[in-house]
């Protein structure tokens, strides 16, 4: 299955990339925007020219990799994002630091 995860993962890992323009890995290329975080393809041609750029050009493998890391910080982690996650519990009745909300499944045994 397609999922921006792996771009992810390469980005904290400070791996340059070169993505299928398609669905997950388009939209989070385009959604770090203006930040240039990597290279989608649709074609062999697009690829190769991708590639060979990232390998014979160092400066822009560091550029990449360091935009990646930088949208990560700004757009993905918990701790730049915390207020949307208190707005979500909050629209849903759960505030914080109440012990609303919390699951506690019982378990009806067979007779």
């Amino acid at each position: 299955c397609k999922s921006a995860v792996k771009l992810m993962e390469y980005g904290l890992a400070g791996i340059p990339f070169v993505a299928t323009n398609f669905g997950p890995y388009a939209q989070y290329v385009n959604n770090a925007r203006p930040l240039n975080v990597g290279l989608v393809a649709d074609r062999n041609t697009e690829w190769k020219r991708g590639l060979k750029m990232l390998i014979t050009n160092e400066k822009a493998r560091v550029s990449f990799a360091e935009a990646n890391i930088q949208n990560l910080h700004q757009n993905h982690m918990l701790k730049s994002n915390i207020n949307l996650w208190i707005e979500a519990f909050e629209s849903i009745g759960i505030l914080p630091g109440s012990n609303e909300g919390i699951y506690e499944e019982n378990i009806v045994k067979p007779q």
